[in-house]
């Protein structure tokens, strides 16, 4: 699937993605204006890329064929700088976040039987590396066949890692490691001894920081789906039971409370979904959510904005240019057909929830609204300060400029009184 960033700004829409040289492409859509095109180019060409925007600063981690390279871009200017975080071709899998105003840029490489995460961060001017080892119970060296990450609001980088070990197992691993503190905790979560299978992985954190484990698994014709977390994780994946097409669809996570929905989305526009009420301990039965054709449902990398967090975030919405991210009151329409079990606690769980994110979505606009007002209170407030600062130098300006013709008139009175004569000699 091809990749896509889509960067949403007040001003305009921005999508990013990459040309058969290798260089970036981006288009900039505005409402009130014709659109804008260009290229970023790496010192090679670009396999992959992750990356952010924060504070009018682009920041890519770009997978190329010499190397795994950051790069800063201005947006509104021509200035690009490129730093080389990993020479070796073996690194892959780049990610990148801020977290407390600090950069983290990370990639995994495989050297001399050995894989490691490398880590860098960059505060303060200075950059900083740390190199974790990963899969080290294996013994021996393994196959990476994928990884996605994520990080939590509390400083805790999660991975999710899919590999081949030496007994033709597939292995699906997890890794949980604290910015701060420097504690990893790497597990186990599954293991499957059967080849030829096409997987999807998916990851992502609630509002708690607990990280949630799914994965979809195609084989000989036949999809399963399999759900995990931080409490399920001793006791083993629970399968997940998909009515759909049988074809191993991509994941995608929303979450409400104590509420988790997983979306299984195959590339078309119809949507299969399951959900839990308590955390992931029990789920419900599957259903579907069919939108228009006209919807071009899409999935796309896009920007996470926490209170210590930037990160890059997957979202499944709809619409070309101007994208917009599938959220839950769109699946509380009930043209959409958000299907229900013939639980009457269930449903009145579903009610009270629509009416709790349309009470947030209020309160949201609310207080933009009074933020807004405040901004403008505090601007003219500004502005009547520096009104009465002028007025006072304007009296102070007055008041020198009477104290000097008061000494030109003084001075014109002492030359009128002073005599003189004149004296001519031969």
């Amino acid at each position: 699937m091809e990749q896509q960033v889509v960067i949403r700004n007040p001003a305009d829409i921005q999508w990013y993605g990459l040309n058969k040289d290798g260089s970036m492409a981006y288009s900039k859509y505005r409402l009130d204006g014709f659109p804008a095109y260009g290229r970023i180019k790496a010192n090679a060409p670009i396999t992959s890329f992750n990356m952010l925007q924060n504070e009018g600063i682009l920041h890519i981690m770009a997978d190329t064929a010499s190397g795994m390279y950051y790069i800063k871009v201005e947006e509104n200017g021509r200035d690009q700088q490129e730093l080389r975080i990993v020479a070796s071709t073996e690194a892959r899998f780049p990610y990148l976040f801020f977290y407390k105003s600090v950069l983290y840029v990370c990639c995994i490489v495989t050297e001399l039987e050995v894989t490691k995460l490398i880590l860098k961060s960059l505060e303060a001017g200075l950059w900083s590396e740390k190199c974790i080892p990963l899969f080290g119970d294996e013994g021996t060296t393994v196959r990476l066949d994928d990884a996605v990450f994520t990080i939590s609001n509390q400083g805790r980088l999660h991975g999710l890692f899919r590999y081949l070990n030496p007994l033709d197992e597939c292995v699906l691993s997890c890794l949980e490691y604290d910015v701060e503190q420097d504690v990893r905790i790497e597990r186990r979560l599954f293991a499957l001894k059967q080849k030829n299978q096409r997987w999807h992985l998916g990851l992502d954190v609630d509002s708690l920081g607990m990280p949630h484990f799914v994965w979809t698994i195609l084989s000989g014709g036949t999809a399963a789906y399999y759900y995990v977390n931080a409490d399920r994780e001793a006791r083993s994946s629970m399968p997940l039971f998909i009515n759909g097409n049988q074809d191993a669809a991509i994941p995608h996570f929303l979450f409400a409370n104590e509420l988790i929905l997983v979306l299984f989305w195959g590339g078309d526009e119809q949507i299969e979904y399951v959900y839990s009420l308590n955390q992931g301990r029990t789920w419900s039965a599957s259903g579907h959510v069919h939108f228009g054709n006209q919807s071009f449902l899409r999935m796309v990398q896009s920007i996470r904005k926490q209170s210590c967090v930037v990160s890059p975030e997957k979202m499944l919405g709809f619409h070309m240019p101007f994208f917009r991210p599938l959220e839950f009151i769109d699946l509380f329409n009930p043209l959409v057909g958000l299907g229900f079990s013939g639980s009457m606690v269930e449903r009145l769980h579903w009610i009270k929830l629509q009416m709790e994110y349309l009470y947030r979505d209020y309160l949201q606009h609310t207080s933009q609204l009074r933020q807004e007002a405040s901004d403008i209170a505090l601007l003219n407030e500004a502005m009547e300060d520096q009104v009465r600062h002028l007025m006072r130098e304007v009296d102070q300006l007055k008041e020198e400029e009477k104290n000097v013709l008061e000494q030109l008139k003084a001075v014109n009175e002492m030359k009128a009184e002073e005599p003189f004569s004149l004296r001519f000699i031969r």
